[in-house]
Formats: C-alpha cells, structure tokens, sequence
C-alpha cells in the first residue's frame, strides 16, 4: 500500500514537474523581458532628452544668430543716418551770417571756455578766497571743463566720414 502511496505521489509529482520546470523558466524569460522593456524606455527617455537639447541647442544658435544679424542692420543703419547728419551740417544753409556763424561756434566756445578756465585757475592760484569748498570745486572744475573741451571739441573726429 505504501508502493502505491508512493507511486501515485510520485507519478503526480512526474506529471507536473515539466509544469513547475515551465513555470520558473516563464517567470525567468518575463523577469528578463522586463528588464529589457526598462532599459528599453530608459534608452528612449535619455534619447529623447538628448533630442530635446540638440533643438535647444539650435534654437538658441537660430536666435543668436538673429540677434547678430539684427545688431549689425543697426549698425549700418545708425551709421548711414550718421554719415547722412553729418553730409547736412556740412552743407551751407544760403543764409551768409547763418554759415558765418556756424562755421565759427567750435573757435568760439574753445576760446571761451580756455578763458574761463585759465581766469579761474589764475583766480585761485594768485590768492583768491581760498577755503576747502573752492579748491574741491577747483578740482571738479578742471576735470569737468577739461573731459568737455576735449569731448566738445574733438568729438567730431568719432563722427564717421563719408566714404568716397
């Protein structure tokens, strides 16, 4: 009886061990199938982003370069209407004391700020009211009149000329 016992057991568990064989293989294949799907969408995630980027990236290129191409239309407009401002205070105006005058302003205010300048530097230096206001005054005086002589007076130099 024991024989029998064990036979049917036996032959039960024959029967099915191909099954639970199967079983674990299955479970195997889907446990690797599904770390393929992962690594699979990991792949795909990073390449995506990386797609996304490159079009960042050249985006970022395309506005660069239209912001290039912006400034330097700027450029050469700001500098035709500069060379266009400067052919028309060149031209005479047909009124004779109008050019006259005109031609003579920049002599004028150098001389006139030549003789301010210097009349006060002789001031202070020959003893004039001397206190410590006066001479920081004298000191703001002679940076200030002398950056606005020379920008005045030679600023028209960074005028561009007109090409010939």
């Amino acid at each position: 009886m024991l024989v029998s016992l064990f036979s049917g057991l036996f032959g039960l568990l024959s029967g099915s061990a191909p099954k639970i064989v199967d079983y674990f293989e299955k479970r195997q294949e889907l446990a690797h199938e599904i770390q393929i799907r992962k690594m699979e969408m990991e792949f795909r995630e990073r390449d995506h982003k990386l797609a996304l980027e490159r079009i960042s990236a050249e985006a970022s290129v395309k506005m660069d370069e239209h912001y290039w191409e912006t400034v330097d239309q700027e450029l050469k407009s700001s500098e035709a209407r500069m060379v266009a401002l400067y052919q028309q205070s060149a031209l005479p105006t047909g009124v004779r004391w109008l050019d006259v005058l005109n031609a003579a302003i920049r002599p004028m205010v150098a001389v006139f700020t030549m003789v301010i300048f210097f009349g006060t530097l002789i001031a202070w230096s020959a003893g004039a009211p001397v206190n410590a206001a006066f001479g920081a005054q004298m000191g703001v005086i002679f940076g200030e009149l002398t950056m606005g002589f020379i920008y005045f007076y030679l600023g028209y130099r960074s005028i561009p000329k007109p090409r010939s």
